[in-house]
């Protein structure tokens, strides 16, 4: 599910090492890389985990994850210290996500 989208100047690719150091600084747990697309994965306590990407939007991240929690307003709130952050009022499903 999606639940936000970032909003920045320049290329999502770009911004990757910024954002990844953001999130490394505050989480104990990431793995990221750029493959084509910039993914971030921010891993928490049991099958918890956050996802910040552009496979879907392809220029700028979104936040994603399998389920509504704390872990994803945590996320949030540590990438509003720098970016604008559009919320959306409901998660959007992905495409290979059912309903």
């Amino acid at each position: 599910m999606i639940f936000a989208q970032l909003q920045y100047k320049g290329s999502a690719v770009d911004r990757h090492d910024e954002i990844a150091g953001l999130l490394r600084d505050r989480f104990p747990t990431i793995r990221d890389g750029v493959q084509g697309e910039s993914w971030i994965w921010v891993f928490f306590g049991g099958d918890d985990k956050v996802q910040i990407d552009n496979f879907t939007s392809i220029t700028t991240h979104e936040v994603k994850s399998s389920r509504p929690g704390a872990h994803v307003q945590a996320v949030i709130d540590v990438l509003r210290e720098k970016y604008r952050v559009d919320v959306r009022e409901a998660p959007e499903l992905e495409a290979h996500e059912d309903e």
